[in-house]
């Protein structure tokens, strides 16, 4: 049975062996100043400058790359992605039905669904996609460490105590969301061994998210006032800052740089204007 897999390994091209380790590796290191730079101008982009489905798909495919190349993206997005099609199919009804315009459906001569509608939703959904997958690839490329070192880096030439506020919050807030994750798992695990169904339909999903959000409050309540006590016992908040060491920046982040706002400049000038 050995020699068959090691005949089976020998087979397998170079260049898959490649693809496997780009997939599932990170494969490169962005100073957090570019990375927090980057992705803020790309969420302020799609949010508030690109107006059609083509250019939103631009910057989508670009942080689909981005994520990729770091984290292994394709499968792991597969599986985000899945848990946001209830959200992606509603808001292409609601903009469906809502938006007037020609029919694309109709039953019993009353327009039910638009041509104009279904291309809102389709726009609305991929800038949906856009802020999902820049916070995904924030928090991929910025650790919660290295955000803090980002943000007292840019913030201590202006002001030293405004920096040391910034990266200690900052730290505290990409801190807490995996302690929140687990929490929200580990309580949801204990409420179905006293009996509570997750499953069914969405009235009954619904009425049971109160088993779920009223003992994560209480749960991140108790846990923030034990961070206050630590911090305030230990001074750390007004001296967060002297346990972060500054790095230069390599041609490998100017090069990051040059390439989003090549993108971004892509997504508005080229792709944004050319189909409005």
């Amino acid at each position: 049975m050995s020699s068959i897999n090691n005949r089976r390994q020998l087979i397998i091209p170079r260049w898959v062996h490649i693809i496997r380790f780009v997939m599932t590796q990170s494969v490169f290191q962005i100073d957090p100043r570019f990375s927090i730079v980057a992705l803020v101008a790309i969420g302020t982009t799609g949010l508030f400058v690109l107006s059609t489905a083509p250019a939103m798909s631009v910057l989508l495919g670009y942080l689909l790359l981005l994520y990729s190349l770091n984290r292994g993206g394709i499968r792991t997005f597969g599986r985000h992605i899945l848990r946001s099609v209830p959200i992606l199919a509603l808001i292409l009804l609601l903009n469906a039905i809502l938006v007037p315009g020609e029919p694309l459906v109709s039953v019993g001569g009353r327009e039910l669904l638009t041509v104009e509608g279904f291309g809102a939703g389709l726009f609305f959904s991929l800038r949906f996609l856009v802020l999902y997958l820049t916070a995904m690839v924030f928090l991929e490329l910025t650790p919660p460490v290295e955000f803090a070192r980002g943000l007292y880096t840019m913030l201590r030439p202006a002001s030293a105590k405004l920096a040391n506020r910034a990266a200690f919050y900052g730290f505290l807030i990409l801190s807490f969301l995996p302690l929140f994750a687990d929490e929200f798992e580990r309580i949801r695990i204990a409420q179905s061994f006293r009996g509570a169904e997750f499953k069914g339909g969405i009235l009954r999903r619904v009425l049971a998210v109160r088993l779920l959000v009223v003992p994560l409050i209480l749960s991140a309540i108790h846990r923030s006032e034990q961070v206050a006590a630590v911090v305030e016992l230990r001074g750390v908040r007004d001296r967060i800052g002297l346990g972060l060491s500054t790095t230069r920046p390599t041609t490998f982040d100017f090069v990051f740089s040059l390439v989003t706002a090549a993108v971004i400049l892509a997504a508005v000038l080229v792709v944004d204007r050319g189909t409005a």
